[in-house]
């Protein structure tokens, strides 16, 4: 083992260790070779100009992440329901239509259903994409009557959440516009921002919570007629014949579903109607309780 003899400022000797004196190579390199390292830092001066200009910048650089995301949406349908008849379906013809599939997971929810596509490394993904988007349109006709296409997302860096950010505004929203056709709303909300948190030109993921709903009308699930012109219920009137009704359905609440429009807490409506069921045939109406402040229930 190496070592050494140092003398201190008021000129005591001590022993240098071998610790203090591994980094001092360079230091007597640099000496014993002086224009080597001047070399070295002019190249480097050179170079550097070259390096920033050929060096890309991108705050949000585009990551191909190979998972698709396909949201299936129908309101009234159980969770059960859109497994066998949604979902299902989606999966079957995925891996026979789709390249490059690794694997596949699903969760079915009431009224959603969600399926990540998850594909082998170095994938084209917007080829899977349109690949997915094609075969989606193709089986709409295999689906229950009225299913609108479903919402496909590819995941990239720019959908991973980067802030959470918690608000509670009394205040009402100022403008909500509905979309035709689309099951949904455009809504303009207006909130504070005193510490610049929330930048223009940001995306968010909104979460809103309501507060109590009040008095509304709720069917069960199995009231629900699908049919080509939309969802329906059967109503049966005081002679105990039956109407067919076409309801606007709202919220979801698991085993009942909230009636918007289409039938009051007056009307009977039928319990498990059958497919075969028309506007103008007579029923018989079972003792049923009422449930307030849905609709009264009829069985068939």
């Amino acid at each position: 083992m190496r070592s050494g003899r140092a003398q201190h400022w008021d000129g005591s000797v001590g022993e240098l260790s071998k610790e203090t004196s591994k980094p001092m190579w360079i230091i007597r390199l640099a000496l014993k070779r002086p224009y080597t390292f001047v070399v070295a830092a002019l190249l480097l001066l050179l170079v550097t100009p070259f390096v920033l200009i050929r060096t890309p910048t991108d705050v949000l650089p585009s990551i191909n992440i190979p998972v698709v995301s396909i949201i299936w949406n129908f309101n009234g349908l159980s969770a059960h329901d859109i497994e066998q008849r949604m979902v299902y379906t989606e999966e079957r013809v995925l891996t026979t239509t789709v390249n490059d599939i690794q694997h596949i997971e699903s969760n079915s929810y009431d009224g959603i259903g969600i399926i990540k596509v998850f594909f082998q490394p170095g994938v084209t993904i917007s080829t899977a994409v349109a690949q997915i988007t094609a075969v989606s349109q193709t089986i709409l006709r295999q689906l229950p009557p009225g299913t609108t296409p479903p919402l496909i997302i590819q995941y990239s860096a720019s959908v991973v959440p980067v802030l959470q950010y918690g608000f509670r505004k009394r205040k009402e929203v100022e403008a909500v516009f509905e979309i035709p056709n689309s099951r949904t709303l455009l809504v303009e909300l207006h909130m504070d921002n005193p510490n610049n948190e929330i930048q223009p030109g940001s995306f968010a993921q909104v979460r809103l919570t309501s507060g109590s709903l009040g008095q509304i009308v709720t069917l069960p699930n199995n009231t629900l007629l699908f049919r080509t012109q939309g969802l329906q219920v059967g109503v049966v009137k005081p002679d105990n014949t039956v109407e067919l009704r076409d309801i606007k359905v709202g919220r979801d609440f698991g085993t009942t579903i909230q009636i918007v429009q289409g039938v009051t807490p007056s009307d009977k409506v039928i319990v498990n109607p059958s497919d075969s069921l028309t506007t103008g045939k007579t029923v018989r109406v079972a003792a049923a309780t009422a449930v307030s402040p849905s609709p009264a229930m009829a069985k068939k």
